[in-house]
């Protein structure tokens, strides 16, 4: 990651950042230069040796700093993110750009942001913000460990914040409202009470011509908000799943999450994917599900068009795409086609019985019953189709950090490859189903482990997944469970804590950051 600015106090930060995002992960911090010296590193500012560069922003907005950024430290972003790799955007650098007027290379980066700052270069200070998760299907790359709302209490310079506004084809995360108090922050709001101009709290996309991804945040994110390394702290969660995702080095498809509003007789055309760090000529295929009767995909974009089939009942249908590259790499994306459920009412025609009156002799006089109608209707309404591609996982309850255990899956494709995946920053481990489809392989829980930590199969072939938890203590029992929406992936990455005074990748598999 880029330093947070010059002097022994932003040294300090620096550290203590780096110490908390390899805290219980498996990444490797570089602490490197700060932004506007990003071009006395540029050689070694490359993907052999970083996957992901965290431009900080903590104390490097003053006048002085930039004018000191320069064509040719903007070229060395720009060169990384062509190659495919990922840059994660701190506070104040969309606030420096407007500062700047969008000069020179100040234009050229706020370019390559998912966020331009609202009008008049606006931020707040002394605030106290909550996070919500935007209106979108869940993406687990993101989202993973992270609430749908979170309060979140900035810390560096009394509490700042930038006013952001999403750009056209970017991917809105998370909005953002604030306060001096946060009791006067609402728990829960309707999304069209939040701002459209200004709201945004973390957002991104894969700029035009680039392969890589970019995440920007709308906070301070130095040492103090960082410090909670616990599960609790959502703000850091998110932060290292942006990381992780922006640097993944198993390769990625924008968008990867897809929600369609379509209708029985309707039209569709889904936009083409953009694929990043997959290489050679990529082809597109159903992995999972089965494409709505009257769709197709083009197998050389990942575009879905045609027309929804009028004999179709309707109903809910999520397709896993995946992109292959001709020489390396792979991703996939997951489409669910919303489509109301057509309804046939059947209504019978009504029965009408009447019951002969009836006179019963008493000492009074007679009386004579009221006939009696009885009516029945009957209604029969048609049922969405179900399916069912499950695997299933055996773990035990627990194991001892630094010990191997075992894994027993089950439901596989007789020869198919199974990934088992341990923690969201965990190593894999690639096994192949027997003849019954069986896939048993030792596994090792990653040292320094606590709580609850999630183990993931994921076929390569058939897309079946499973999910379980084993807790990080004493060995026990196994425990079994079905399938659940395992999470792509993130591969290792390096963070640059400020650019890149770089580790190989051989020696220290992680992150890089940049401040």
């Amino acid at each position: 990651m880029t330093a947070s600015g010059p002097g022994g106090a932003d040294a300090t930060n620096d550290a203590s950042v780096k110490t908390s995002l390899e805290t219980n992960t498996d990444l490797c911090v570089t602490v490197g230069v700060n932004y506007y010296q990003l071009s006395t590193v540029s050689a070694s500012v490359t993907l052999t040796n970083y996957d992901v560069i965290y431009v900080q922003g903590q104390n490097n907005w003053s006048g002085t700093y930039l004018n000191q950024f320069d064509a040719s430290d903007y070229a060395v972003l720009d060169t990384f993110l062509t190659a495919g790799g990922g840059v994660v955007f701190g506070e104040w650098h969309a606030w420096n750009a407007c500062a700047k007027s969008y000069a020179a290379a100040w234009g050229s980066l706020d370019a390559l942001m998912p966020v331009t700052i609202k009008a008049g270069c606006a931020y707040q200070s002394n605030v106290k913000v909550r996070f919500y998760r935007w209106s979108r299907p869940l993406a687990p790359l993101v989202d993973t460990g992270v609430a749908a709302d979170f309060v979140f209490e900035p810390a560096d310079f009394a509490g700042s914040l930038s006013e952001l506004t999403l750009k056209s084809g970017a991917t809105p995360y998370y909005y953002a409202l604030w306060n001096s108090n946060v009791n006067n922050i609402p728990a829960a709001v309707d999304p069209a009470q939040l701002p459209s101009d200004g709201g945004v709290g973390m957002a991104g996309w894969v700029p035009a011509g680039k392969s890589g991804r970019v995440f920007a945040f709308a906070t301070t994110n130095g040492a103090p908000e960082l410090l909670d390394t616990t599960a609790a702290n959502s703000f850091r969660r998110l932060l290292l799943n942006s990381l992780g995702w922006a640097g993944s080095v198993g390769g990625s498809i924008n968008p990867d999450t897809v929600t369609v509003n379509a209708t029985v007789g309707g039209a569709v055309s889904t936009q083409s994917f953009v694929p990043s760090r997959i290489v050679g000529t990529v082809s597109y295929s159903v992995v999972s599900g089965t494409l709505p009767t009257g769709l197709n995909l083009n197998t050389s974009t990942g575009q879905i068009t045609g027309t929804i089939s009028p004999t179709s009942t309707g109903g809910n249908a999520t397709v896993t795409i995946q992109a292959t590259g001709q020489t390396s790499g792979q991703a996939q994306a997951s489409i669910t086609f919303v489509i109301p459920v057509v309804v046939t009412t059947t209504t019978a025609a009504p029965t009408t019985t009447t019951v002969a009156p009836t006179t019963t002799i008493v000492a009074s006089p007679a009386t004579t019953a009221a006939p009696t109608t009885t009516v029945a209707a009957t209604q029969t309404l048609s049922a969405a189709p179900s399916t069912n591609t499950t695997a299933s996982l055996e773990v035990p309850a627990s194991a001892s950090p630094g010990s191997t255990f075992t894994v027993v899956a089950k439901g596989f494709t007789p020869g198919e490859k199974v990934t088992i995946r341990v923690g969201s920053s965990g190593r894999s481990v690639t096994a192949t189903a027997g003849s019954d489809g069986t896939v048993t392989a030792d596994v090792l829980m990653p040292a320094g482990s606590t709580g609850s930590t999630s183990i993931v199969v994921l076929g390569a072939t058939s897309g079946k997944t499973a999910t379980e938890m084993i807790r990080a203590g004493s060995s026990a029992l196994p425990v079994t469970g079905g399938s659940s929406l395992a999470p792509a992936w993130l591969g290792l990455a390096m963070l640059a804590l400020g650019v890149a005074l770089a580790r190989s990748r051989g020696r220290c598999p992680g992150w890089v950051m940049s401040g």
